[in-house]
Order: C-alpha cells, then structure tokens, then sequence
C-alpha cells in the first residue's frame, strides 16, 4: 500500500497526539477531502440504485457526526451533505466514530443548505425533514423515488429556512418520557425503515444477480 513505517518512542507519540488515546499507533494523513455538490451525479450513478442523501443541518458534535457517517455505510447512502459552517469538521474524532465510513461515505459541504434542496428538488429528490413534532411518521412516509432525509441538531432541530424547503416532515414515535432520539439513532432508524418500505439495498443488476 506504499505506506512507510516508523518505529518511534512512546514518549514522541505522546508529543505527536498531545496526550490523546493512541493505542501505541498513529497515522499522519492527508487533509480530508470534501467533495463538492457537482460530483454528486457520478456518485448516484456509480451506485446504481435509487439514492438515499443524508442532509445535517447543525451537527456539531464529531461523535454524533462520526455516527450517522457509519449508519449511512450500513444503509447504502450515496452521500452526506453538510454546510461549511454550524458544523462539525470532519476530524479524527469523527473518523474514529464512523468506524472508518468517512473513507466510503462521500461527504459534501455545500455553502446554503437551503438552496441545495431546492436544486435537488429540481432534480427529482423528494426531501423529508426530521422534526419531532410533526403530523406524519417516518412509518408513513413514501420511500420510492430518489430522496434526501435532513435531520438537525438535538435541540434545535431543523432551521426555520432548511425546514421549510422540506417536502414534507416526519418524526419517529416515542414511547418513553425523554420525547427524542439521539440525531445519530434516529438519522439510522429512517433511513433502514427507507430501505425496508420501498428504495432496494441493491441496485437492478446486482438484483438479477441474486
């Protein structure tokens, strides 16, 4: 794989990651590449099934980040979208919590959410937005066209403005007293009920296959 291996001290990896857990290894890797929304396209095509899209609106916490990259892997998502600000960056800590999805999952960063549902509207996506007040379930929704699950920051939510460009807004029931989800489980629950109700795991070839 053309990596180069040194053996150091652990003193001079203590000093490289500032105290932080280790396990005796560490990787110096290249910056984190974005990708841009024009790519999205070759991306969809390339999967060769019905795209799911993730959209986060506010997710600053790398773990929960971290998170919903690993549950899109799980669900065949083809990418995340995210904004270039109110955002966590995707860091190590985001790497070590997706389990290594940062590498699989595409990850674009748009500058307006807002206006990037309203040209993936036009595109043919339908946008359903997380909101744990809203008439309609994520049991109900329609999960047969190419679609974009946003889902906001525990607390806040959605924006008014990503809210509104929303087609439609879902949320999960609850039985308990806490009324939310962690965004990280309930990013996960709609998107396996999407694959379960209506958008195949497998694109048509590889069905034809099986």
């Amino acid at each position: 794989m053309g990596i180069e291996v040194h053996v150091v001290t652990t003193d001079a990896i203590e000093r490289m990651t500032s105290g932080a857990l280790h396990q005796g290894a560490v990787a110096r890797v290249r910056p984190f590449r974005y990708r841009d929304l024009t790519e999205l396209p070759g991306i969809v095509a390339a999967q060769d099934r019905i795209p799911i899209i993730v959209m986060l609106d506010g997710i600053e916490d790398p773990q929960n980040l971290g998170a919903v990259l690993r549950s899109a892997d799980g669900a065949g998502v083809a990418a995340v979208i995210v904004p270039s600000r109110r955002t966590s960056p995707v860091t190590a800590a985001v790497a070590r919590s997706s389990a290594g999805a940062v590498d699989t999952v595409p990850v674009i960063q748009v500058a307006n959410l807002t206006t990037t549902l309203q040209a993936l509207k036009r595109d043919g996506y339908w946008v359903y937005g997380l909101d744990g007040d809203a008439q309609g379930t994520h049991s109900e929704a329609t999960f047969d066209r190419p679609t974009v699950i946003v889902a906001g920051a525990e607390g806040k939510g959605l924006s008014r403005l990503v809210a509104g460009a929303c087609d439609a807004l879902i949320r999960i029931p609850l039985l308990g007293r806490l009324g939310s989800l962690n965004v990280s489980v309930a990013t996960a629950v709609v998107l396996f009920e999407a694959r379960r109700g209506g958008i195949p795991m497998v694109g048509p070839e590889e069905a034809d296959e099986s």
